[in-house]
């Protein structure tokens, strides 16, 4: 599901599963492993937040390799989905634009569209 776009960091928390140059889909590390499932359930428990597992950022180069979030899923299906989408939708309109902060903004324009058109959420980033 697309959300409203807030910014995200890059952490350890999360790996890369798909990756283009201003795309990142991101499995949560607390789907990985026994053990560093069982610590980051910890953490998430005493600070009292759980992120989707899955999550979809853009990649802002030329603003320190910070990210925005896009989009957030509870599985892999539903994540797979929207990255389809944006892969058909906007990475090609993206790919053509010139000025790293008309990209940006045109990415976050659409998605804030689509998230509010969806009855978009606000998901914690980290």
């Amino acid at each position: 599901m697309f959300v409203l776009p807030a910014p995200a960091e890059p952490s350890a928390f999360w790996s890369d599963v798909k990756y283009t140059e201003n795309f990142v889909l991101q499995q949560s590390a607390s789907a990985g492993g026994a053990f560093l499932r069982n610590v980051l359930a910890t953490i998430q428990n005493v600070l009292e937040t759980k992120p989707p597992p899955f999550r979809i950022v853009y990649r802002h180069i030329s603003a320190g390799d910070t990210f925005i979030l896009l989009g957030a899923g509870e599985t892999r299906e539903e994540i797979e989905a929207d990255w389809k989408w944006l892969y058909e939708n906007i990475m090609p309109v993206v790919s053509d634009l010139e000025d790293a902060a008309e990209r940006a903004s045109f990415v976050v324009t659409k998605i804030r569209f689509l998230a509010t058109a969806e009855g978009g959420q606000d998901v914690s980033a980290d």
